[in-house]
């Protein structure tokens, strides 16, 4: 009885013993795999880049070290919709037409701006620029960004002379270094075009002027 019982033992079937090692051989691998949040900061920004700004968000909220990679330009998508309360900038709605979802976002670095003293010139990457008139004769621009609160203002010009600009821009980011404003104003009778450019930390507005009869 007892060759029979070690002869039982000793004829595993080839076939099971291979399936045996396999798991594992499997086990020991998933002890050893590192977890998601120790992907290279290099792939996790390639993988950032290919999101829109919505999953971005959400991806940066999985965990600290994924919070603090660096957040590039998203996907191109269609444009989201921005509705102000009608009382104040403090607070607005967006709806994500990819998505169709409306998010209510409270605004509390722009909480003391009035939306009848206030116009949205341009928009980047999550980033508005917003001329306001925070006195009779004067305006400024900021960027603000309505999903960390972040607000940056440009220095103070006359109000008439935003009243005159037919466009307004920003080049990126105001935590890039090369963030820059630049405004445009024609002057018909004269032919000349006037660019009013700001940087962060400046004082005051540079203007170049150009003939148009050249351009």
């Amino acid at each position: 009885m007892m060759g029979k019982r070690q002869r039982s033992e000793l004829c595993i079937p080839e076939e099971k013993r291979r399936r045996s090692t396999t798991i594992n051989i499997s086990l020991r691998l998933l002890e050893k795999k590192r977890p998601w949040s120790d992907l290279p900061e290099e792939i996790m920004e390639v993988i950032m880049s290919n999101l829109l700004f919505t999953d971005q968000v959400y991806v940066r909220a999985v965990c600290k070290r994924w919070r603090s990679i660096r957040l590039g330009p998203p996907a191109k998508q269609i444009p989201w919709l921005l509705v102000w309360h009608q009382k104040s900038m403090g607070s607005c709605k967006l709806y994500d037409p990819v998505y169709k979802k409306t998010y209510t976002i409270n605004n509390t670095c722009l909480r003391d701006l009035s939306d009848s003293n206030a116009k949205v010139w341009a928009s980047k990457d999550g980033w508005l620029l917003i001329s306001y008139r925070f006195c009779k004769l004067y305006s400024l621009f900021l960027l603000c960004n309505l999903f960390t609160n972040e607000r940056f203002d440009f220095p103070a010009m006359d109000h008439t002379d935003i009243e005159k600009f037919r466009t307004a821009k920003f080049s990126s980011s105001p935590i890039s270094s090369d963030c820059i404003i630049f405004t445009m104003q024609y002057k018909y009778a004269e032919e000349i075009i006037l660019i009013k450019t700001s940087r962060l930390g400046e004082t005051t507005w540079t203007t170049n002027q150009y003939n148009s009869k050249f351009l």
